[in-house]
């Protein structure tokens, strides 16, 4: 379950210049099934935004932002109980998985041209701690059940640490007439993990 509040507001500064301030508090419980004996740690988070945009003439702006993003982790990845669908490769959850919290900052400039054609290029930087990753490890055997699975593999989730990623993304529309448009995007962008 989760309980959240958010807010935010946008307040011009001059007439080129504009604020936005936001703020979201979340609380998250999960629930596991009782008879696994695990219990799941409730957490607490706090996820800033802000935004500062310039316009540029008519049609173009520039925004500057930094903002926190909260990614939790699916039901079946902290479901601890064993899938045994193929039985030499089980999959098991793991039920302490903490939500991976990203810290980032981007410069966007946007151009919306008078035919309906934009332009739009992004430079990013994004901090992700407790980054999920997906672990694959051997067994001579495993009980799930009444059941003993022999030499297995079982693949799991873990926090592996922190990611940094710092890349550019380009997209834009090419309007060709009223009823076709062209759409493209690129991004380009090296991962680092960070343990």
């Amino acid at each position: 379950d989760v309980y959240a509040g958010y807010v935010s507001g946008t307040f011009p500064i001059t007439d080129h210049y504009s604020l936005k301030l936001g703020v979201r508090d979340e609380y998250t419980t999960n629930r596991i099934p009782s008879d696994t004996g695990n219990l799941v740690p409730s957490y607490n988070s706090f996820i800033p935004s802000v935004i500062i945009s310039r316009k540029i003439g008519k049609n173009q702006a520039l925004k500057v932002s930094y903002y926190r993003r909260l990614q939790r982790a699916e039901y079946n990845k902290l479901n601890p109980f064993i899938d045994a669908t193929d039985p030499t490769s089980l999959t098991q959850g793991n039920p302490y998985l903490k939500p991976e919290r990203t810290n980032a900052g981007e410069l966007t400039y946007s151009n919306f041209f008078e035919q309906g054609s934009a332009l739009l290029i992004t430079l990013f930087y994004r901090n992700t701690q407790d980054d999920e990753q997906s672990y694959i490890l051997h067994a001579d055997s495993v009980v799930a059940g009444k059941t003993v699975y022999r030499d297995v593999t079982i693949t799991t989730r873990e926090n592996a640490g922190r990611q940094q990623t710092t890349g550019i993304s380009i997209s834009g529309t090419l309007s060709l007439s009223r009823k076709l448009e062209v759409r493209g995007h690129f991004r380009l962008f090296p991962k680092y993990l960070i343990e």
